[in-house]
C-alpha cells in the first residue's frame, strides 16, 4: 500500500508539472503497456522484477532551479514492487536534503508445495487425520511396515497440497541530510530503514526427524542512524560520527507438526523418543552501537597522517526456547527437557565490542614518488558470559545426553580474535608513459578458542605497471602473492574428555590452513581510430593449500572479456563482448578412520570444474536520421558444472556427480520514433529462452524415506519439491516518453 500511495503521488506530480511548465524546469517521462507469456513458471524469469500486464509506468524525471534552490524527483517502475524513487532538495552548498525508496523482489520459486499450513507467525501445523494415518504404518520400534505405502500416501497429499510461491520482498528507505552551516563546519545525518518479508525455503534438519523442508515466513526490519560531523581548520581535519543498527525479527521461533505422530511419544526405537512437534530459534534480534573518531593533519612533502578509530558494541539479549520441544524426554534430576527452567539462563545477554584502529601515512616524499605507509588493528573481544548445561542437553530433540565424568556438561564459549595489517603501498612515475606500484604486506591472525590454530600470519608482496604507450592505448596489469603459514596446529583443542577426538588429526580446514595465493589481473583499452573501440579485462587467482592432506587443496579462478564497439559511419554503430570465466576446485577426502588415520579408509579426491561463456552482440541503425532508430541484442549465457573424483577406492560411496547445466538465449528488437523534439514513440519486443539441466535443482521428489531405516529416527525427508524448469518467453512493449 505505501509502495503504490508513493507511486501516485509521484505520478501526479510529474503529470502536474509536464502540463504546466515552468520557465525553469524541466523532465520527462516514459510510460507504456506490455504483454508476456512464459511456457513453464520458472520464477527466473521474473527473479529480480516484478512483471505486470497492461500499463505501465517506466521512468520519470522532473528537475527544477529557482536561484539559490534546486530540487528534483526521478524513479522509475512505480506502481510495481521493483520499484525506484527519488528526491532531492537543496539551497547552494548550505544545506541539501535526499530522499529515496527502492523496493526489491527476489522470486525463488512458483512451483512449490507444502501440505503444512501456517497457522500462525512460524507455526506449520498438520491435520491430526494426516499423522494418525502415517502412524498406521509404523511397527513398534519406528520402522516402517510399508515404506511404498508410506511414500505414496505423501507423495499424494503433497500433490494436492496447494502452491506456496517463495521470494522475499525487500523495501529500503533512505533520508540524507547534508548541512554547512558556517564555514569550516559540516554535519550529516542519514537514516535507513530496511524491510524485508516473503518466504524461503528452509531445512529443519538439526531439530528432528524426519528432516523437513518448510516454506518459512521472513519478516524483518533493520534501522541504521548515523550522525557525523568535520571540522576543517588549516592544515588540521577532525571528524566524529555515531550510529546505531537495529534488527528486529517477526518471527523467532519456527514451531512444525511431525507427521508420524500427532503426541509426543515414549515409543522408543534405538533409544530415541518421537517428539509431536519440532522448534528452531530463528535469527535474533540484536542491536549494534558504533563511533568513529578520526584526525588528520597536512604534513611536509605534501603528506598527511591520519589516525581513525573505531568503538562498535553489539548485544543480543533474545529470550531462549527450550532444549527441546519433545516433553517425552527427561533431563538429571527429574527436569523435563522442554521445560525452561532446565536452561542455565533465559537469555544470551551477548555482547561483543569491536575495536579498530588505523593510521596511515601518505605523502610524495619525491617528485616522482607517492607513498602510503598503513597499520590496522582490529579486535574482536566477546564479553558473553558462558554457559553450562549441567542438566544435559537434547542433540536432535529424540534422546538427551547426560553430563558424566568421561563426558562433562557442554559449556559454550567466547568466541574473540584479533586481526592486524601492516603495509606500504608505493607508486612511482619512471616517465610520462610508465609508472610503476610496490606492495608489501604483514597480515596476521589471533583466532578464536577452542579453533585448532591459535594463531597465523601471511606475507603479501605485489606490483604493478601502467603504461600509455600511445595516446590512445592504456596498458595496466597487476600481480599479488601471498604465503600464509600457522604457528601451530592442536589437535586436542576438541577433546570432549573421553577420550575420542571430535577434531580430525589430518583436515585442514581451508580458512586456517596454509596457503599460497597468487593473483594477476590486467587490462588494456585501445582506440586506434575513431571508428573503433577495444577493450579487454582479465583476472586469475589460484590458492594452493600445499600442506593439507585432507580438506581443500587447491582453487583456480580465470575470468577474462574482451569487448569491441564499431562506428562505421554516423547511422550506424555495432558492439559486441565476450567473456569466459573457469573455477577449478581439488579436495581431497576418504571414508571411515581416514581423516584421524590415513593409512586406513578409504581415499579419493573430487575435482570440481565450473565453465562460465557469456557473449552478447548489439546494433543500432537510424533508418531516418534523428527521427527513426532500429536497435537489436542478442545475449548468450552459458555455464557447465563437472565434478569428477579421481582414485574413487569404492565405487559405491565415491561416485562422480552428474554435470549440471545452465544456459539462456536472449534476443531482443526495438525501434524508436522521435515524433518531435519532446515526444517519442517506441516498441520492443524480448525472447529468451532458458534451459536447465542440474540433478541438484530438478526432480525434487516431495518425499524421500529410506526404507531400510527407521522412521522416524533415521534418514527420512519431505521436501518442497522446488524445481527448476526449462522455459521460453515472449514480451511485447509499446511506450512514448514525454519530455518538456
Amino acid at each position: 500500500m505505501r509502495a503504490r500511495i508513493i507511486s501516485m503521488v509521484v505520478l501526479a506530480a510529474s503529470l502536474l508539472v509536464a502540463g504546466q511548465v515552468l520557465a525553469q524546469s524541466d523532465g520527462a517521462a516514459t510510460f507504456g503497456g506490455q504483454w508476456w507469456s512464459q511456457t513453464h513458471p520458472e520464477a527466473k524469469y521474473q527473479e529480480y522484477r516484478d512483471l505486470s500486464r497492461g500499463g505501465y509506468l517506466a521512468d520519470y524525471v522532473l528537475r527544477e532551479f529557482d536561484g539559490p534552490y534546486a530540487g528534483a524527483l526521478w524513479g522509475n517502475d512505480a506502481l510495481t514492487h521493483n520499484q525506484g524513487n527519488g528526491l532531492y532538495l537543496a539551497r547552494g552548498v548550505t544545506w541539501r536534503l535526499d530522499a529515496q525508496y527502492n523496493e526489491t523482489p527476489h522470486n525463488l520459486s512458483f512451483v512449490t508445495r507444502s501440505p503444512w499450513v501456517q497457522t500462525a507467525a512460524g507455526v506449520f501445523r498438520l491435520p491430526d487425520a494426516v499423522q494418525q494415518v502415517n502412524r498406521n504404518w509404523l511397527a513398534p520400534g519406528g520402522v516402517l511396515k510399508d515404506s511404498t505405502a508410506f511414500n505414496r500416501n505423501m507423495a499424494n497429499l503433497y500433490a494436492s497440497s496447494p502452491v506456496v510461491p517463495l521470494g522475499v520482498q525487500t523495501d529500503v528507505s533512505k533520508l540524507r541530510l547534508r548541512l554547512r552551516p558556517i564555514k569550516d563546519w559540516q554535519f550529516e545525518v542519514r537514516g535507513t530503514e530496511r524491510q524485508r518479508e516473503g518466504s524461503a525455503a528452509y531445512g529443519t534438519t538439526f531439530s528432528m526427524n524426519p528432516d523437513i523442508e518448510l516454506p518459512v515466513p521472513i519478516s524483518q526490519r533493520t534501522v541504521d542512524v548515523d550522525a557525523t560531523g568535520n571540522y576543517t581548520h588549516g592544515p588540521a581535519k577532525v571528524m566524529a560520527s555515531i550510529g546505531i543498527s537495529d534488527f528486529h525479527n517477526r518471527i523467532p521461533t519456527l514451531i512444525w507438526d511431525n507427521p508420524i505422530v500427532a503426541h509426543d511419544s515414549s515409543w522408543a526405537s534405538g533409544g530415541k523418543t518421537t517428539g509431536a512437534t519440532g522448534q528452531m530459534a530463528m535469527a535474533p534480534d540484536n542491536r549494534v552501537v558504533r563511533g568513529t573518531g578520526a584526525f588528520s593533519v597536512q604534513l611536509p612533502y605534501s603528506s598527511t597522517f591520519t589516525v581513525t578509530l573505531g568503538v562498535s558494541q553489539t548485544t543480543q539479549d533474545q529470550a531462549f526456547i527450550p532444549l527441546t520441544s519433545n516433553s517425552a524426554l527427561t533431563l538429571a534430576g527429574g527436569l523435563h527437557a522442554n521445560d525452561l527452567a532446565a536452561l542455565p539462563a533465559q537469555s544470551l545477554n551477548g555482547k561483543v565490542m569491536t575495536v579498530v584502529q588505523d593510521y596511515r601515512l601518505v605523502g610524495r616524499p619525491l617528485p616522482k614518488l607517492y607513498g602510503t605507509l598503513r597499520i590496522r588493528e582490529e579486535k574482536l573481544d566477546d564479553q558473553t558470559p558462558s554457559l553450562s548445561f549441567l542438566t544435559g542437553y537434547s542433540p536432535a530433540d529424540q534422546s538427551i545426553t547426560l553430563p558424566s565424568v568421561k563426558s562433562p556438561a557442554p559449556e559454550s564459549e567466547a568466541w574473540s580474535r584479533r586481526n592486524d595489517v601492516y603495509g606500504l603501498d608505493a607508486d612511482y612515475s619512471i616517465n610520462r608513459y610508465v609508472d610503476v606500484s610496490l606492495l608489501v604486506e604483514r597480515r596476521t591472525r589471533v583466532h578464536p578458542e577452542p579453533r585448532e590454530v591459535p594463531r597465523d600470519g601471511e606475507n603479501v608482496f605485489g606490483g604493478g605497471v601502467r603504461a600509455r604507450p600511445l595516446d590512445n592505448l592504456n596498458v595496466t596489469a597487476n600481480y599479488k602473492y601471498g604465503q600464509r603459514k600457522m604457528d601451530s596446529f592442536d589437535v586436542t583443542t576438541y577433546d570432549d574428555g573421553s577420550g575420542a577426538l571430535a577434531e580430525r588429526a589430518f583436515l585442514r580446514r581451508f580458512d586456517i590452513a596454509d596457503r599460497n595465493q597468487s593473483v594477476f589481473n590486467g587490462a588494456a583499452t585501445w582506440s586506434p581510430s575513431e571508428k573503433l573501440d577495444l577493450t579487454f579485462s582479465g583476472w586469475w587467482n589460484k590458492d594452493n593449500y600445499k600442506n593439507s592432506l585432507i580438506g581443500l587443496q587447491s582453487v583456480q579462478n580465470t575470468q577474462v572479456f574482451g569487448e569491441a564497439g564499431v562506428h562505421p559511419s554516423s547511422i550506424v554503430d555495432l558492439s559486441g563482448g565476450f567473456g569466459y570465466g573457469q573455477m577449478k576446485s581439488t579436495q581431497a577426502g576418504g571414508e571411515g578412520t581416514f581423516y584421524t588415520d590415513v593409512t586406513k579408509g578409504l581415499p579419493w579426491t573430487s575435482n570440481v570444474d565450473d565453465k562460465n561463456v557469456y557473449a552478447f552482440a548489439h546494433a543500432s541503425w537510424w533508418a531516418q536520421p534523428k527521427k527513426v532508430q532500429l536497435a537489436t541484442q542478442y545475449t548468450f549465457t552459458r555455464d557447465l558444472q563437472v565434478n569428477a573424483l579421481s582414485q574413487p577406492a569404492d565405487p559405491v560411496k565415491a561416485l562422480d556427480l552428474p554435470p549440471g547445466f545452465y544456459r539462456t538465449h536472449d534476443v531482443s528488437v526495438e525501434a524508436h520514433w522521435y515524433y518531435t523534439a519532446g515526444l517519442e514513440f517506441g516498441c520492443r519486443y524480448d525472447y529468451v529462452q532458458y534451459d536447465v539441466n542440474d540433478w541438484l535443482a530438478q526432480s525434487i521428489p516431495y518425499v524421500n524415506v529410506n526404507p531400510s531405516l527407521a522412521v522416524p529416527t533415521s534418514a527420512a525427508g519431505f521436501f518442497l519439491g522446488n524445481n527448476k524448469l526449462s522455459y521460453t518467453a515472449n514480451m511485447v512493449q509499446v511506450f512514448a516518453t514525454r519530455r518538456f
